[in-house]
């Protein structure tokens, strides 16, 4: 593993740590530094602030949970980011918290958002329809995660997968 990778790593798990102790708010970049014995130089090499360091945090996770995958089906590709958000439900609960700009929803977006936009070719309106189904995913997504009684991924992604598929007939 590449120095920079467990420097970022280690701010990573200090910021995962912290967010046990307190919300991501009022989380500092000194409380995450002193956490994990690093300098705030340090920090700011390799991010622009802690929401950057949640995305990072994020697409790492993602990257190691599809970890070369083909995916000939697309309801698999999203069952495994879900999964990445179920094995670390408290932690992405509290940063689904966070909204607007630098938002863990403004990067699921990024990532469902181009696929969407795949399936739909030969749609007329291409992106009121891939931004109001990327909109609807996360949003499922989101509700799902920070629900009390949480299905599974592969649960989850069925009844989603169900839900969306009527929906279609009907309209």
């Amino acid at each position: 593993m590449a120095d920079s990778t467990v420097t970022k790593n280690a701010l990573a798990n200090a910021l995962r740590r912290q967010m046990e102790e307190e919300p991501f708010s009022k989380i500092t970049i000194g409380e995450i530094c002193d956490r994990c014995n690093m300098n705030r130089k340090s920090f700011y090499y390799h991010f622009k602030d802690k929401f950057d360091l949640v995305e990072w945090l994020f697409g790492s996770e993602i990257k190691n949970a599809i970890n070369g995958k083909e995916y000939a089906d697309k309801w698999e590709y999203i069952e495994d980011i879900c999964g990445v958000i179920h094995s670390s439900r408290k932690f992405y609960r509290e940063i689904f918290r966070i909204k607007g700009q630098n938002s863990l929803l403004e990067k699921m977006s990024d990532l469902f958002c181009p696929i969407i936009e795949n399936e739909l070719t030969d749609t007329d309106n291409l992106d009121f329809c891939a931004e109001f189904l990327t909109d609807s995913l996360i949003y499922s997504i989101e509700k799902w995660a920070c629900g009390k009684d949480v299905e599974t991924p592969g649960e989850f992604v069925s009844k989603l997968k169900k839900s969306l598929l009527k929906a279609a007939e009907i309209v």
